[in-house]
């Protein structure tokens, strides 16, 4: 594995983070039965979980509309995201984990370069 500084701020995420706020509006509810406090809410290829606190916990995107995520979001109880897991080649494996500190700012980037599941890369935000 080899280690490497990064220092371009990698913004994947950017146009998942503009998206919550259309998550966060009352369209395209699903009726699935979730635990008592959660709510589901899905805009085109976005899902947006929110937890009993109405904060969000999970968002996932599905950019080639092939019915599985290929990013998928984890955030902190206080709102800034935790964890990324990003499929970038469409083959159903996610491939790049982007790790961020409770502040919201990004760790680092774990890759998988090769298609083995295993981490081949880190890349460390300055």
């Amino acid at each position: 594995m080899s280690i490497v500084r990064i220092t371009t701020p990698i913004g994947y995420f950017g146009a998942a983070f503009a998206l919550l706020a259309l998550a966060g509006c009352d369209v395209g509810e699903t009726s699935l039965r979730l635990p008592a406090g959660y709510r589901l809410v899905q805009k085109q290829q976005y899902q947006a979980l929110y937890g009993p606190s109405g904060k969000i916990e999970r968002l996932l995107q599905d950019r080639n509309h092939d019915g599985r995520a290929d990013a998928v979001i984890l955030y902190y109880s206080n709102g800034n995201p935790r964890l990324g897991e990003i499929d970038s080649d469409g083959d159903g494996r996610v491939d790049r984990w982007e790790h961020f500190y409770t502040d919201g700012k990004l760790e680092k980037v774990d890759l998988d370069t090769d298609g083995d599941g295993k981490i081949d890369r880190t890349d460390y935000a300055q």
